[in-house]
């Protein structure tokens, strides 16, 4: 049951994240959707995970350890990648005098 609600909202989050971070003009608050956007991503791996875990065929159990290592694996990307992204916005920034 709760799979089923959260695999929906998920992937709206990764759309809606997605679309707005790319039509946003302001590249801080671009980050931001777009971290909103990896963050859906990730509760989209692990509903996914969950939902094929109990299942009876033995392909999708299996699958369903694919989606846990995509989970870690894009938990880590997103991690070092925002954090050297907000740096170097934050760089370009001062540069420019601005805040």
């Amino acid at each position: 049951f709760l799979y089923s609600i959260l695999f929906p909202l998920a992937a709206l989050g990764v759309f809606f994240g997605g679309i707005t971070s790319y039509f946003h003009k302001d590249p801080k608050k671009a980050l931001a959707y777009s971290s909103i956007e990896s963050i859906n991503f990730l509760w989209l791996c692990l509903a996914i995970s969950g939902m094929f875990q109990s299942s009876s065929e033995p392909d999708l159990r299996f699958l369903s350890h694919s989606f846990l290592i995509l989970f870690y694996l894009s938990l880590l990307h997103h991690s070092f990648s925002k954090t050297f992204q907000l740096f170097s916005i934050g760089m370009v920034a001062r540069l420019r005098n601005s805040s």
